[in-house]
């Protein structure tokens, strides 16, 4: 049986969805979600996940450790398990991930695969950028994915601070 339950993020409302192998869907939904969705009962998972949410927005947790269950393409999961890896705080480009996972004229099909990611955040798809290192597209919103690159460099500079 799939749950559900809603995180109030700072840069939105977070709908988490999860069955009893995983998260299924991480992903920012309207301000007023809640209100007009009855939600089903949360389980372990989308309480694990709103945890770590929570502890990520407060700069004290920088990788998920809830499982998650993600279907695609054999590249598509490629792709995913690549980003899965990437170091908080830190960027790169599809061209970049499309050498790496040894399909270097793919750059397109990367971003691509990148687009079809339902678990936001928790598969950190906002921290490929173009190769120039500029922005481009985001499921949520460039404004959110320059707020989650921001707030991951002060987490990174905070530390690095306290070293």
């Amino acid at each position: 049986m799939e749950s559900q339950t809603s995180y109030l993020s700072p840069i939105g409302t977070i709908c988490v969805t999860a069955n009893a192998m995983g998260v299924t869907s991480v992903r920012f939904v309207e301000e007023n979600w809640e209100n007009n969705n009855s939600l089903k009962e949360p389980n372990e998972h989308t309480e694990q996940c709103t945890l770590e949410l929570n502890r990520y927005f407060k700069g004290e947790q920088m990788y998920f450790h809830t499982p998650y269950m993600v279907q695609g393409t054999a590249f598509q999961q490629r792709v995913w398990e690549y980003v899965h890896h990437m170091a908080y705080g830190k960027t790169t480009s599809y061209i970049d991930i499309a050498r790496a996972i040894g399909y270097p004229n793919h750059a397109r099909a990367v971003g691509n695969a990148l687009s079809k990611n339902h678990v936001a955040i928790m598969l950190p798809c906002h921290r490929v950028l173009k190769k120039d290192g500029q922005l481009n597209a985001y499921a949520w919103g460039t404004s959110r994915k320059q707020w989650l690159l921001d707030h991951e460099q002060r987490a990174v500079d905070t530390l690095t601070k306290g070293i």
